[in-house]
C-alpha cells in the first residue's frame, strides 16, 4: 500500500465525522459511562518505539478514570517511556449492524501503594487491603485519565445520531 493510501484510510473517520449528526457532550459521556460500567475487562495498549503491548486486564471506571490493579508485566516497559495509552472495551461477536464499543486515548500514572486513593479503589473493587499487604510482590494500581473516548453504538442511529460519537476532555 502506498503512503497516500495509508493517509486516505487514516482520514476515513475524520472525514465522515465532519458531517455526522452529533449528540450533546453530556449525553455522549453518560452513554460511555453506562457502557464502561457494564463491563469489567479491557484491552490496554502501551508502547514506546518498537515495543508495543496489548494486554487484557480487569478495570473499574470511577470518577471519570480507569483503575487497573496489576502485578506487572511487559506493559510497563512501554509505560516507563510513554505514559500515553489506548484502551478498548467492546462486546464480542457483534456484527456491523450491532456494534457496541468504547475506544480510549488516555494518560497513565501510578497510584502510590496503600495511599488513600489506592485503598479507596481496592475497597470499590472488593479487594481486601490486608490481603494486598500480605502479597510477596506489590499489586500496582494504574490510573488512566481519558483524553478522548469514542463510542461506537449502532443503536444511536435509531435516535437520529451517527453511530460514532466522540467525547474529549477539553470539551
Amino acid at each position: 500500500m502506498e503512503h497516500s493510501e495509508y493517509q486516505r484510510a487514516a482520514a476515513y473517520w475524520t472525514n465522515k465525522d465532519s458531517t455526522a449528526a452529533k449528540a450533546d457532550r453530556e449525553t455522549v459521556y453518560k452513554a460511555i459511562a453506562a457502557f464502561l460500567g457494564a463491563h469489567k475487562t479491557c484491552a490496554l495498549a502501551t508502547g514506546s518505539g518498537e515495543n508495543v503491548r496489548c494486554t487484557p486486564v480487569d478495570y473499574s471506571f470511577n470518577e471519570g478514570c480507569f483503575y487497573i490493579f496489576t502485578e506487572g508485566g511487559m506493559k510497563f516497559s512501554g509505560l516507563e517511556k510513554n505514559k500515553n495509552v489506548s484502551i478498548a472495551v467492546f462486546d464480542g461477536g457483534g456484527t456491523f449492524g450491532d456494534l457496541h464499543s468504547v475506544q480510549v486515548m488516555g494518560r497513565a500514572e501510578f497510584t502510590e501503594p496503600f495511599c488513600e486513593e489506592y485503598e479507596r479503589i481496592a475497597q470499590i473493587r472488593g479487594i481486601p487491603t490486608e490481603g494486598l499487604k500480605r502479597l510477596k510482590y506489590p499489586m500496582y494500581l494504574l490510573k488512566i485519565t481519558p483524553v478522548e473516548m469514542i463510542l461506537l453504538d449502532s443503536a444511536l442511529k435509531k435516535e437520529g445520531y451517527s453511530n460514532r460519537q466522540i467525547w474529549r476532555c477539553d470539551g
